[in-house]
């Protein structure tokens, strides 16, 4: 039961995400770059809590062993495949939700982005949600309207989005 509630809850933090990311996207093309983001930002910090709730929980699971009593091999058996089910959505939930808990980004300066890509040698280090967040606090700092800067932070949030639609597709096949 515990696990139909955390894929549920999954679900919803996965909806939610994609409403925010629709927000912003909404404020980019009305205001052309004035805007605030606190409410993203303030999004993305409780998500990033839950979603390291929901890891906790998911690898306390993952470790319960069920002792079973062998009534027969057939019983066993399905157990056993029973197992290797639970085990493997454990672990697709479990990476689903470490992506969701990336870190949230601070506005520091304008060269955290590069700094932060030349330490860690490329940007597949990056996922997406650190990607977008990187363009709008990069936006949001400058509180540049700069055609450039507006259009780079929209194709991250439409990257972001497209990633996001695959996650709750997948997320709706293994609940069902």
């Amino acid at each position: 039961m515990r696990f139909l509630d955390i894929c549920e809850t999954t679900r919803e933090l996965v909806s939610q995400f994609k409403e925010n990311v629709k927000d912003v996207q909404s404020l980019l093309r009305r205001r052309k770059g004035d805007f605030s983001i606190t409410n993203y930002t303030s999004f993305r910090k409780k998500m990033k809590k839950d979603a390291k709730n929901l890891v906790t929980i998911l690898k306390k699971m993952d470790h319960e062993v069920v002792d079973v009593m062998e009534v027969d091999q057939l019983v066993s058996a399905v157990i056993g495949v029973l197992r290797e089910v639970s085990t493997m959505g454990i672990s697709v939930f479990q990476m689903v939700l470490v992506f969701l808990s990336a870190p949230v980004s601070k506005p520091i300066n304008k060269w955290s982005l590069v700094s932060r890509l030349v330490n860690k040698g490329d940007q597949d280090n990056v996922n997406e949600i650190e990607s977008a967040d990187f363009a709008l606090n990069s936006l949001f700092k400058c509180g540049s309207s700069e055609v450039e800067k507006i259009q780079f932070a929209q194709n991250r949030l439409e990257n972001l989005e497209a990633h996001f639609e695959c996650i709750d597709f997948s997320t709706i096949n293994l609940s069902y």
